[in-house]
């Protein structure tokens, strides 16, 4: 079983996937983790993760503390959406993972089913690991007995022959059509809808696409979506958001997830 310490607060939906894979201890701060680490209150873990609101919230200070009372686990920090500008102007600690909140569940539970599967999770690499060779190791390769057709609505022709590439690789069938186009799902699937968040919650809007979908599942992929954008979606009747930029198996997850098994 994986043990992993979870410390700080979590935005909506960004909970850890604990399923019988895991155990999680919680803390709400760096303090409270190590004296439950001390007191034993708290298993050594393999996984530290940090579920940061705000870019600096955990000091370099605070996190050599942690590392010194398990100098063996990996350190997984979860950013809120007050991180998103660290990537361009902030400096993130070394030998760390990082993961948007709205990416969290997706490369999670993909983790999870590795570790099910028999097979190392991508924190066990060397923490001399690149970015791209964690995305290599976790992406793996695709399963293609999916089945289902997956109608793409783009303003975009590139982005409608990207997301069709895709699919196409996943196992799925495709049809193809513009934003405001007709189309109709005759086999059981879903709708990739490349749009905007200001689109994503216009109700009219959502409500037409829905209508067209005939029942389907609408999958929304925008750019940095704010939680209550996602919220707003959600009650809308969308069914996933998915964050540009965005891995193909986070994709194929939530594809998986929404299309009902065949039969």
């Amino acid at each position: 079983m994986i043990r992993a310490l979870l410390i700080g607060s979590l935005e909506r939906d960004s909970a850890v996937v604990a399923d019988g894979s895991v155990n999680v201890a919680c803390a709400p701060d760096v303090p409270e983790a190590i004296r439950m680490l001390e007191t034993g209150a708290a298993p050594s873990p393999e996984l530290v993760v940090l579920a940061e609101s705000r870019g600096g919230e955990f000091s370099a200070t605070s996190l050599a503390l942690v590392r010194k009372q398990v100098p063996l686990a990996r350190v997984w920090r979860m950013l809120g959406t007050w991180c998103e500008g660290e990537s361009r102007s902030g400096r993130p600690p070394a030998a760390c993972l990082a993961t948007y909140w709205h990416q969290w569940e997706a490369r999670m539970a993909r983790e999870l089913e590795r570790v099910r599967q028999g097979v190392n999770p991508s924190w066990t690499l060397p923490v001399t690991a690149t970015p791209d060779e964690r995305m290599l190791a976790s992406e793996g390769t695709f399963d293609r007995k999916r089945s289902g057709t997956i109608a793409i609505c783009a303003a975009s022709a590139a982005a409608a022959e990207a997301l069709e590439d895709l699919c196409r690789a996943g196992g799925f069938d495709t049809l193809v059509a513009a934003d405001e186009g007709r189309f109709r799902l005759a086999r059981r699937g879903a709708v990739l809808w490349d749009t905007t968040i200001g689109r994503m919650t216009d109700e009219r809007r959502v409500a037409e696409l829905r209508s067209r979908a005939g029942g389907a599942p609408v999958l929304a992929i925008v750019g940095f979506p704010r939680a209550g954008d996602v919220e707003l979606a959600r009650r809308l009747g969308i069914a996933a958001v998915i964050s540009k930029p965005f891995l193909a198996g986070d994709l194929m997850w939530h594809l998986d997830r929404t299309i009902p098994p065949a039969g």
